[in-house]
């Protein structure tokens, strides 16, 4: 079809603008689009740090909490059974977060006692109960109870690796456990605090969008909380690293648990989806 000059004239006006337009738009999208993964990265980044801080918020609060325990067993000594229950009741009564709380002394270090510890904590019902500590059936003075060997090595306060109780193999728990010394500086036995960590994880847990999965992990890289159950405390963030097979994943999890901080980007191989972690 032949035009008329006329409009071959406002073609040629009307395309190069039409085009420049695109342009224009695929550049203000692109900028757009920048600008919403800025401010995407950010948001997350926010929220990372707020249930992180949250999180270990909980975890100071309780580890204060041993930490004063201890600091009171130095200056009253002499104490009876009765006294020690007392005292754990106290001091746990109004931590619904906490499994419960305890002494655990030296063999020997008090009324010369093989092995005595007190334990106050909540039942299945929320009934607040008593338990001694220390019988054959339950030697804390074992190589495997992180808690009461780590604290007399580390002369301090001191968190155990998250683990399953193994009283009633379905809490996962956490526990900080201080050191307390006699006068002379001799070492009497330990005070600790079990934090079970599933209700701290559905109070963070809670606040978050459903479009955002929230994941704790461990500095080794396994996870303490996942969306699936079953990888909790067997599967690692190394793992998931080895199965997206990229040499940016993995140099990320080193990363990661080296306490460093950053984001990637990977194609879920089941979903397909683009994640941001």
């Amino acid at each position: 079809m032949r035009f008329p000059i006329r409009q071959k004239i406002a073609l040629l006006i009307v395309l190069p603008t039409v085009l420049i337009l695109l342009m224009v738009f695929a550049i203000a999208g692109h900028k757009f689009q920048k600008r919403s993964t800025e401010d995407v990265e950010r948001q997350m980044t926010e929220l990372a740090w707020r249930y992180a801080n949250q999180f270990d918020g909980h975890l100071r609060e309780a580890a204060q909490l041993a930490r004063s325990t201890a600091a009171a067993m130095e200056v009253y000594s002499n104490s009876t059974p009765e006294n020690l229950f007392q005292l754990m009741e106290q001091t746990f009564k109004h931590n619904q977060l906490l499994f419960g709380v305890g002494l655990a002394f030296q063999p020997g270090a008090f009324q010369g006692k093989d092995r005595f510890g007190v334990f106050v904590y909540y039942d299945e019902t929320g009934a607040l109960k008593r338990s001694e500590i220390g019988s054959e059936s339950y030697d804390y003075t074992e190589e495997k109870w992180e808690w009461w060997h780590a604290p007399q090595k580390a002369g301090t306060g001191v968190w155990t690796d998250p683990y399953f109780d193994s009283g009633t193999g379905t809490v996962l728990m956490s526990t900080y456990s201080v050191p307390f010394y006699n006068k002379e500086g001799e070492f009497q036995g330990v005070a600790f605090a079990d934090l079970a960590l599933e209700p701290l994880r559905q109070l963070v847990d809670s606040r978050i969008a459903s479009d955002l999965n929230f994941t704790i992990l461990t500095q080794s890289g396994k996870y303490v909380f996942h969306e699936d159950p079953t990888k909790i405390l067997n599967d690692s963030i190394f793992d998931k690293a080895k199965q997206i097979g990229s040499e940016e994943a993995m140099q990320f999890c080193v990363e990661l648990t080296s306490g460093k901080s950053g984001l990637l980007k990977f194609r879920d191989l089941e979903t397909e989806e683009e994640q941001w972690i």
